[in-house]
């Protein structure tokens, strides 16, 4: 009877050591478990974190994409109306080139016909100190026939 009493003393301090084991096993199991828990609550926040980074990104992206349109948009017509007013200055440009020869055409009519009045003018004074000369020479042939 004293051996098993032994036997069960040995037994109890050996369940004992078993249960001291398992108990740590299961203290440990427990930590580690809440630090699982820990690092999956941390990772559901960083994810939903990373997510609204993504959304916010999205976002952003479509935003500049739709500027980057609108400037592409802006650029073909401020090309266009760059196109217009070079042909716009061209014509303007071959405008005055044409009044420029006109001016010159006019102003060498002006000289021509300014020319032609002072002969003319000439031709004229010339006449009249004739036609005077004439008339005076008319005159005194009358007094000399009537004398």
């Amino acid at each position: 009877m004293g051996e098993n009493i032994d036997s069960l003393n040995k037994m109890k301090s050996k369940s004992e050591a078993d249960k001291s084991g398992m108990e740590r096993d299961l203290m440990d199991a427990r930590a580690g478990l809440d630090e699982t828990m820990r690092e999956r609550a941390n990772m559901e926040k960083n994810n939903k974190l990373t997510q609204g980074l993504i959304v916010d990104s999205n976002t952003k992206l479509d935003e500049l994409a739709r500027a980057l349109n609108e400037a592409d948009s802006t650029k073909k017509k401020l090309q266009v109306e760059a196109q217009d007013l070079d042909r716009q200055i061209e014509e303007t440009e071959n405008a005055i080139g044409a009044l420029g020869k006109n001016k010159i055409s006019l102003s060498t009519q002006l000289e021509d016909t300014k020319k032609l009045a002072d002969a003319e003018a000439r031709d004229r004074s010339s006449l009249l100190s004739k036609f005077k000369m004439l008339s005076t020479d008319c005159e005194n042939l009358k007094m000399v026939i009537d004398e």
